[in-house]
């Protein structure tokens, strides 16, 4: 049972991904870090904020910022999924 929660778990937060990616002009694929999983940034559009979204088996999380460009925003995201993820064996 646990195996099916873990898959459908898996499909939703692909799915995630792909619409965040589809919904932010320029969105790009980045490296999630560490942790796995799929990673996507974007710039912020008209003058908005710039923001990174993960999503792994279990977890997604999304990281906003009005000052980091993305590619410092993308760095910052993969040193805090460590910090604020919790792996449970």
């Amino acid at each position: 049972r646990d195996r099916d929660v873990t898959g459908v778990q898996t499909v939703l937060f692909r799915s995630l991904i792909s619409a965040y990616m589809a919904r932010l002009h320029n969105a790009i694929k980045t490296n999630p870090g560490s942790l796995g999983g799929q990673a996507v940034c974007a710039p912020g559009a008209n003058g908005g904020p710039a923001e990174c979204a993960w999503a792994d088996r279990d977890t997604f999380g999304v990281l906003v910022s009005a000052t980091l460009k993305v590619p410092a925003l993308a760095a910052e995201m993969r040193q805090m999924r460590p910090l604020v993820e919790h792996v449970v064996r």
